[in-house]
């Protein structure tokens, strides 16, 4: 048994993950390694011997199978590697967001993004509309005021086809007060959306989507000059950290009163 501390053993599966992914339970022998990855007997004989100095599998008549090590090494690795996978399609989109911001990289995985392009500025937003438009139920904090996705809400609540729990920031609420004072008091007014005020002001904010058939969580993310993200996620482990964040914002969040 070789010592193999933390950074060894991610060397060791990086080199040589090929090989300890295609050692199944049952367990195989050199012979069958070789041919199920193509390589040369030298290279499975040099593979094998550092996973076994390692203890991630083991030989009983030479037959090798892997052990809980190894179960537990192979199963740590691919979930890192899936996250890493995850960030790095997403560079793009996270690119506004100070170093110190505190996202999940979980709520990366196997999620969309949909980033604002020179062409195509408006496509998170517009891709927010339709996802709103065909929901039950939008739970959303609104740190910009976004004048499509306030009308696709009062829409299709004023046709009773959907319920929103709405947080808006002071800023959006002022905005509004001056500007749309009769949309904000159909919001405030309507028994299908509950609108609320808080302090907190973030770059990105949670949203949850609602429909018959799934429920997505999502983060919005802004920039001065608009939404420069919109990243969704259907994973029910995502969808409840992102429920998790929401929360913070609707305890912090004070009904606003109509304003006629």
């Amino acid at each position: 048994m070789t010592d193999t501390g933390p950074r060894d053993l991610l060397s060791l599966i990086v080199r040589r993950g090929d090989v300890l992914r295609t050692i199944d339970s049952p367990g195989m022998d050199k012979r069958d390694i070789v041919s199920q990855l193509n390589v040369s007997r030298s290279t499975v004989d040099r593979a094998v011997r550092e996973l076994e100095s390692a203890e991630l599998i083991e030989r009983t008549d030479n037959v090798f199978r892997r052990t809980l090590a190894g179960e537990l090494a192979l199963d740590a690795y691919e979930t890192f590697e899936e996250q890493l996978s995850a960030i790095s399609a997403s560079c793009s989109a996270l690119r506004p967001l100070p170093p110190e911001t505190e996202i999940d990289s979980a709520l990366l995985v196997d999620a969309d993004v949909i980033s604002a392009t020179i062409h195509e500025p408006h496509q998170p937003i517009a891709k927010l509309c339709e996802l709103c438009e065909s929901a039950r139920w939008v739970h959303l904090v609104l740190p910009a005021v976004f004048p499509q996705i306030l009308d696709s809400i009062v829409d299709a609540a004023q046709s009773e086809q959907l319920r929103a729990d709405l947080v808006i920031t002071q800023p959006v609420l002022q905005r509004l007060l001056s500007t749309d004072k009769s949309k904000l008091t159909t919001l405030t007014e309507s028994e299908y959306v509950t609108i609320r005020q808080t302090e907190l002001s973030q770059q990105y904010v949670p949203l949850i989507i609602e429909n018959d058939s799934r429920t997505i969580g999502g983060l919005l993310i802004v920039e001065t000059n608009g939404a420069s993200a919109l990243i969704l996620n259907e994973d029910p482990d995502a969808v409840t950290r992102v429920s998790n964040k929401l929360r913070k914002y609707l305890e912090s969040a004070e009904p606003i009163k109509s304003h006629h």
